[in-house]
């Protein structure tokens, strides 16, 4: 069936249209929601919208008028409910990806239902009617739109809202394609940025770790203060945001902050990526520039390998090419004692010739 519309509906047909299809032009995942749930509630005059992802890391609804300041009770319905109530499992039997609720099952048994008498009635969403996506790269998951109503008879089977869902179900799936393809493309960016050996994380504006390059990793193994260097890059990151904020013609100002270590002063730098492409929200790459002339020192040595100080400095001087005559000499101890030494780094080391301890220490 398609709806009867007037002028007035066919431009809130539209501002839904491109609010469900503009994911990576909002300023953040959760506003795109907010974003299209108000349109389609004001389009179909319900109740009350809402959008459920099941996808990790992402917030489980986010909702307007009827299901605002609900949480507790979205919480009980994700838990108990969702995809295992007679509707839900109905829809995905029957392949449905635009519904409403009586069109899925007689009015009389779904009255009768525990799920209607025990969380429907309770909540206040005594009719329903919505449409579906799949998550691309996450088998199974699916987004969920649907409106609600405080009246058991306010969506008809078949009728003009489950209609005009019918229109937005397209846009919708396309929406959730866009921001599952910006997820692909971020993980790929770090995919890529492994590759570069360069110390290197990716970081949103709100300061949330997305990717940590296995190099940078490294370095904050080395120490035990060594987090001090991604807490520095998460409010770097969070600095970043007053960047979207300026006027077009000002200048752009990259970010730097210093964190210190045993082996020296780190610097790191922000640069503010844009949206569009890679998600909904902006992303700040910090990149990490080691200490000059810095290479493997006793500390490092001792966390990252687990030497005691005088083995790290055994390990150390190998790496110059010292024989255990030059250790013995340097370090004030017998032959005896520094051939034990030796033996211990190499050990430690994982390695069995003095010839490699350089490329294992990274000196």
């Amino acid at each position: 069936m398609r709806p009867s519309l007037g002028p007035a509906d066919l431009g809130l047909v539209r501002t839904a249209l491109t609010a469900l299809l503009t994911p990576l032009d909002a300023a953040s995942t959760a506003a795109w929601r907010r974003q299209a749930v108000l349109t389609v509630q004001q389009l179909i005059g319900a109740d009350g919208c809402a959008i459920m992802l099941e996808v990790p890391g992402e917030p489980t609804c986010i909702g307007v008028g009827q299901w605002e300041g609900m949480q507790p009770v979205i919480d009980t319905w994700t838990d108990r409910y969702h995809g295992r109530n007679p509707l839900d499992v109905r829809r995905r039997q029957l392949g449905v990806r635009t519904w409403s609720r009586f069109a899925l099952s007689p009015r009389p048994a779904v009255l009768r239902s525990a799920y209607y008498n025990e969380w429907c009635r309770p909540s206040g969403n005594l009719d329903s009617a919505g449409l579906s996506a799949p998550v691309a790269g996450d088998p199974g998951a699916e987004a969920v739109l649907f409106v609600t109503a405080a009246s058991p008879q306010r969506f008809e089977p078949g009728g003009r809202e489950e209609a005009l869902l019918g229109l937005l179900q397209p846009a919708f799936e396309a929406g959730i394609a866009m921001l599952a393809l910006a997820r692909s493309w971020q993980d790929a960016l770090g995919t890529a940025l492994d590759l570069t050996g360069t110390p290197l994380a990716i970081v949103r504006t709100d300061g949330k770790l997305l990717h940590i390059t296995p190099s940078l990793l490294a370095v904050v193994a080395e120490h035990s203060a060594g987090a001090e260097l991604l807490q520095r890059a998460q409010v770097l990151a969070r600095e970043v945001s007053g960047l979207l904020r300026r006027s077009p013609g000002d200048p752009l100002p990259v970010p730097i902050g210093t964190v210190d270590l045993p082996s020296g002063r780190y610097e790191l730098r922000a640069t503010l990526g844009q949206a569009n492409c890679l998600g909904a929200e902006p992303l700040v790459l910090v990149s990490v520039s080691v200490p000059d002339g810095r290479g493997p020192t006793v500390p490092a040595l001792r966390a990252r390998f687990g030497l005691t100080s005088r083995e790290a400095e055994v390990a150390l001087m190998l790496a110059a090419g010292a024989r255990d005559r030059d250790i013995a000499r340097a370090l004030g101890i017998s032959h005896n004692t520094a051939r034990r030494h030796v033996e211990h780094s190499l050990r430690k080391l994982g390695i069995h010739t003095r010839a490699a301890v350089a490329g294992r220490i990274g000196r």
